[in-house]
This record gives structure tokens, C-alpha cells and sequence, in this order.
């Protein structure tokens, strides 16, 4: 066998996520996320979403949607979230 030469690689936040994921789910966890309870990670595209509605928001404005259902404008931010209006999701039977 041959051996490596160099540092081992530094261990940056604790354990890699394998051997998290791995971990038994006990009621002593401190951690608020849990894969065990279907909690999967904001990916690229979300992030760079929540990012422009900061920015747009520190800036002083509002983002506004029309309905999927009915075409009319929104500006709630759960509204414009779901792109649909409450009654339209109502009727959709969308759950918040």
C-alpha cells in the first residue's frame, strides 16, 4: 500500500454530513433541522431568490405577482410566495 503524503484535510464545522445524516434521531438533539424529518437544504436557486427579495427590500421595494388562477395582481408576500391569491389557494386547497 502506498501512503499519503501532505495534512489530512481539516475538518471545517464538526463532522461532514454523512456521518450526521447517519446520527440516530433522539429527543436530546439540539439541532433544528433533521434530514430524519425530511428537512433537505435551500438549494442554489433559493437562495439567490431570498437574496434579490432582501436586497429589493432594503432598497424600499415591494415585489408584486399576478395569480396563477386568476390573473390578479399581489402583493402580500405570502401571496406572491405561493403566486396565488388566499382565495385562489383556498380553492386550490393549498395548506400554509
Amino acid at each position: 500500500m502506498t501512503r499519503q503524503r501532505g495534512r489530512p484535510p481539516k475538518e471545517v464545522g464538526g463532522p461532514d454530513v454523512a456521518t450526521r445524516a447517519a446520527e440516530p434521531a433522539t429527543g436530546n438533539s439540539t439541532r433544528i433541522h433533521l434530514s430524519a424529518d425530511g428537512y433537505t437544504p435551500p438549494g442554489a436557486e433559493e437562495r439567490y431568490e431570498s437574496w434579490v427579495l432582501a436586497e429589493a427590500r432594503n432598497l424600499g421595494y415591494r415585489l408584486s405577482c399576478r395569480c396563477l388562477d386568476c390573473r390578479r395582481p399581489l402583493t402580500d408576500e405570502i401571496s406572491v410566495r405561493y403566486r396565488r391569491g388566499r382565495v385562489c389557494r383556498q380553492r386550490a386547497g393549498v395548506v400554509l
